[in-house]
């Protein structure tokens, strides 16, 4: 049997699939859109989310059933809320545009180039700002009394002893959190792509999405596995920085 019956695999290419994903256009607008989406949508979920944990804990500080209602969104998994969301959103029979028609307002696409971007920051919003409303209002449980009932004795206001005493108290909580929601939201696959798709054309393509396309839209599973690698040492360089920064402050503390 002659050697050149036996079927051979894929040729190997060397690092060509790298190249091509590096010189690719498109690979960079997604890392853009990806890193601008996860910080818009991080600064808006910490901020409502903090504005929303600080009424609770004033207000309702001892009512568990409510505070356990604002959990409801996170229930619904995100492609199920995202199909639901373009239903609602559908130009002909979805529910917001027939509220807006009834009204007298002017007709909008949500998911158009105008719009889409605004309309996918609220729908991640309504989702994930319970989450965030969770991890800073249990920050909240453990503020001392002390600091509170010194602050009021010393005739600041509720906006000063907001900013200047409970901020600072809880920020270690509002960077974790932080960080949790942007490192989520850049990896942002399922309820875009049920949306848009990654569209109108590019505009809304995370770099998950292109990985996804690439690999199972194109067939070009190298170039989609090539540049999943480039994602991953992407994200995983600041991480290594950091954990560096951490071990040094660490032994430096020791010593």
């Amino acid at each position: 049997m002659k050697l050149s019956n036996f079927r051979m695999g894929p040729p190997w290419v060397g690092l060509a699939n790298y190249e091509r994903v590096l010189a690719d256009a498109a690979f960079w607008r997604s890392i853009g859109f990806s890193l601008e989406f996860a910080t818009v949508t991080t600064l808006v979920e910490v901020g409502i989310g903090l504005a929303i944990a600080l009424f609770f804990w004033s207000q309702f500080r001892s009512s568990r059933a409510i505070v356990s209602l604002m959990l409801l969104p996170m229930m619904t998994a995100p492609s199920l809320l995202a199909i639901m969301f373009r239903l609602m959103l559908n130009d002909f029979v979805g529910i917001v545009p027939v509220t807006l028609q009834m009204f007298g307002l002017p007709q909008v696409s949500m998911l158009g180039p105008d719009w889409v971007w605004r309309t996918l920051v609220a729908i991640d919003a309504v989702q994930w700002t319970p989450f965030v409303f969770l991890l800073i209002y249990t920050g909240l449980q453990g503020l001392p009394e002390e600091i509170i009932e010194a602050a009021s004795v010393d005739g600041a206001s509720t906006g000063q002893t907001i900013l200047r005493v409970i901020v600072p108290q809880l920020s270690p909580t509002l960077a974790a959190t932080a960080f949790l929601r942007f490192i989520d939201t850049f990896r942002i696959f399922d309820s875009i792509y049920v949306l848009t798709g990654g569209g109108p054309g590019d505009l809304t393509t995370s770099a998950s999405i292109y990985i996804y396309k690439q690999a199972f839209g194109n067939g070009d599973l190298g170039v989609g596995i090539a540049a999943a690698v480039i994602l991953l040492t992407i994200i995983m360089a600041p991480v290594g920085l950091g954990t560096g920064r951490l071990f040094r402050a660490g032994g430096g503390e020791r010593g």
